[in-house]
């Protein structure tokens, strides 16, 4: 699709986007969501879930005390709720960015 489209990043870069795909079904556990996804050619992460998909399912994340990370999707209709770790307990990654966290407090 010839679009000339651009995304702006978390970091406020403005990014041009390659092309776009319609309606693709995500299935996480039952629960499938047709979403459109917009794909870009130079990206840290395979997929990212932005805030049209959160919304749309009703997103709901928690962080226990051990760090871990969870999320709450449900379908549209409300029959099916599934619940998903996003972050394993005590990930490095987290014990890293807590670091960076605290060197920058003080």
């Amino acid at each position: 699709m010839d679009h000339n489209w651009k995304i702006r990043s978390a970091t406020k870069a403005i990014e041009e986007l390659s092309s776009a795909c319609s309606r693709i079904p995500v299935k996480i556990g039952d629960l499938i969501v047709r979403q459109n996804y917009f794909i870009q050619d130079n990206i840290s992460y395979p997929v990212i879930l932005s805030e049209p998909y959160s919304v749309i399912v009703r997103m709901e994340t928690k962080v226990l005390d051990n760090r871990s990370s969870y999320a709450r999707i449900r379908s549209q209709d409300g029959g099916e709720t599934v619940q998903f770790l996003t972050v394993p307990p005590n990930h490095t990654r987290n014990w890293e960015l807590l670091k960076d966290s605290l060197s920058q407090d003080f």
